[in-house]
């Protein structure tokens, strides 16, 4: 780095973008660690630093030393799961006593960040801030001591946040963010999801541990309708599979995890009278549960989704069957891991 440190990089570059690749987690760890501790010491009229990830599915980690002044008009920080709100994120901040501008994406555990601390412990510190937006997701094990902030505290209608409790996993998970969102991954959408219109985001995972009826998968079409990557975790059996005979249609979706489930939910997905996909797909799916509900590949309805199949990863003598190879006439002959596997 010090031999970057020359005119160009003190006096003429004012902003910065830096895109992060996968690496080994203390490889990476280091790389932040060494590239924050010496970007404000070469980028001296550096007024604009953005940090970008090179891939929805890739999340980096930012660690920083502690404080020290840096002026700076726009920072974005990019998705980051933390414990370390207060030693990692709010040091990394106040290196930049001057914002104007702040977009501010991530995770934390063992705290819930609520307007409160927004105020105190970011707004306050910036008098130059005039626009402030985030996107923040909170997890903590629930005890008996915890505190939850409720849907009354912010009477700002550009504001939305949800609570959520979920006792086999002994976790409550908060999320407050600024509307409309720039949020580029939504985790663990439930049915308590708040609502809105997000036509730019990719990439959804959707949990709970109540059921998900038909009903809210038409409204996740609607609210997320360019996503092309979508996570489903639930283990609760459907109530009321027959309440509705519209379609869900996806329009980008292009990989599908579906997994972590109760069966209802592989007849949600592959079943023709439920759910339309436009593009061939990438599935991960359990064998058995894929046997079971496609009647051993003779089941009429789910062949129209299956067929639409185009890559996905199974090891079970069946995939010679001649059943199966009609059922899945777009899969692939080459039966590498897909990507999303390695994720």
């Amino acid at each position: 780095m010090k031999s970057l440190s020359n005119d160009l990089f003190e006096k003429q570059i004012s902003k910065l973008v830096i895109s992060i690749l996968p690496l080994p987690n203390t490889q990476q760890y280091k790389t932040m660690e060494y590239l924050i501790n010496h970007i404000f010491v070469i980028f001296r009229k550096l007024t604009h630093l953005i940090f970008t990830e090179s891939s929805y599915s890739n999340i980096v980690e930012l660690r920083c030393d502690p404080p020290m002044k840096f002026c700076s008009s726009t920072l974005n920080v990019p998705n980051k799961p933390t414990d370390f709100y207060d030693k990692l994120i709010l040091p990394f901040l106040y290196r930049m006593s001057n914002l104007e501008r702040l977009n501010l994406s991530i995770s934390v555990e063992k705290i819930f960040i609520d307007r409160l601390n927004l105020t105190n412990d970011i707004i306050n510190h910036f008098l130059r801030l005039n626009q402030f937006t985030f996107d923040i997701h909170s997890i903590m094990t629930i005890n008996n001591e915890i505190i939850l902030p409720t849907k009354e505290d912010f009477p700002n209608r550009q504001i939305l946040s949800y609570i959520d409790h979920f006792p086999y996993l002994n976790q409550s998970q908060y999320h407050i963010y600024t509307y409309p969102s720039q949020m580029s991954f939504h985790p663990n959408i439930s049915n308590q999801y708040p609502g809105g219109y997000y036509p730019t985001l990719r990439l959804i995972s959707l949990y709970e541990e109540k059921p998900f009826e038909h009903e809210f998968f038409l409204r996740i079409s609607q609210l997320f309708p360019c996503v092309e990557k979508l996570i489903l975790c639930n283990r609760q059996p459907q109530k009321y599979k027959q309440s509705s005979k519209l379609i869900v249609q996806y329009f980008h979706l292009i990989e599908l995890d579906i997994v972590d489930i109760y069966f209802d939910y592989i007849e949600e997905f592959l079943c023709d009278t439920r759910t339309f996909f436009r593009n061939n797909i990438r599935l991960r799916i359990n064998d058995s549960a894929l046997i079971h509900e496609t009647d051993y590949f003779r089941r009429e309805d789910t062949r129209m989704n299956c067929s639409k199949v185009n890559d996905f990863i199974s090891y079970g003598p069946w995939r010679s069957w001649k059943s199966f190879q009609e059922y899945f006439p777009s899969l692939k002959h080459n039966f590498s891991i897909p990507s999303f596997y390695l994720v």
